[in-house]
């Protein structure tokens, strides 16, 4: 994917190199940067969160867009560079289901469960404590970051996920439609996208028994897992064109743009 607007001049454009999921906010709020800033930029995205951080650690962009925090080992490879990152906001998912699961009694599900769900190794609700009701998975779309979370989520690769026969959903609009009339449906959604009140998210039991509800104050404590960090990477402090960048997505204008695009700004998480 590569996102490109017509640079004002040559020292204006910046290079930025991003994980999908970590480039969508930036992507969505392209005309209002070049506006309020006259920043230009072109992100390329391949390669995800470990080819951002080779690109700024081998001097190929100024910029890296990531799901996730630096490890100590990147932090090795390029022992020249003082890294420096900053959290722009936070993607998570819910898991939601129609009001007749909820009020059947489902509340929860633990991995296994919903991994069992995904396999379609788990048929029926009553098996996982609900009304006997047959269970449709609705599978998000294998181009989406939802997907790639969900993955993460219940595989930890997403090399490791089995194929699965599921309808396939791509746009939030249609996992609300599709959940909110079947009554025995169960997807995931984005955070921040706008739900309907038949359609309930459920929090995801615990090792220890306890539950992760599917709330900022979780998400921002760590405890509710199906949710990843997007985080701004530089080779070095943010200075000149690349300052003004990092500013504006830590801004208001620039953090409105991660809940247009279906995830948590930092105020959402430092409401919690």
């Amino acid at each position: 994917m590569l996102a490109t607007a017509a640079p004002l001049h040559a020292d204006e454009l910046i290079s930025i190199h991003g994980a999908m999921v970590a480039a969508e906010p930036v992507n969505a709020a392209a005309a209002q940067i070049k506006k309020e800033t006259g920043l230009d930029f072109r992100i390329v995205s391949d390669g995800g969160s470990g080819g951002a951080v080779a690109s700024i650690g081998e001097d190929v962009a100024e910029v890296a867009l990531l799901s996730r925090k630096m490890t100590p080992q990147e932090h090795a490879a390029w022992p020249d560079k003082a890294f420096h990152e900053v959290q722009f906001g936070k993607q998570a998912l819910l898991i939601v289901v129609p009001s007749q699961v909820w009020d059947g009694g489902v509340r929860a599900l633990t991995k296994d469960q919903l991994r069992g769900i995904y396999e379609g190794r788990v048929k029926n609700w009553k098996a996982l404590g609900g009304e006997d009701r047959k269970i449709t998975f609705y599978n998000r779309d294998v181009r989406t970051s939802a997907w790639e979370l969900l993955m993460f989520f219940l595989y930890d690769d997403i090399r490791k996920a089995p194929p699965s026969e599921a309808e396939v959903l791509v746009e939030p609009s249609d996992v609300t439609t599709a959940v909110e009339f079947n009554g025995g449906s169960i997807c995931v959604l984005e955070y921040a996208a706008p739900k309907p009140a038949a359609v309930h998210a459920l929090g995801i039991r615990l090792a220890d028994g306890s539950v992760a509800e599917p709330t900022a104050k979780e998400i921002a404590a760590g405890r509710y897992e199906l949710s990843r960090p997007l985080v701004i990477a530089t080779p070095r402090k943010p200075a000149g064109k690349v300052r003004r960048f990092v500013d504006f997505m830590l801004g208001p204008a620039g953090q409105a743009f991660l809940n247009k695009t279906g995830h948590l700004s930092n105020a959402d998480l430092d409401a919690k």
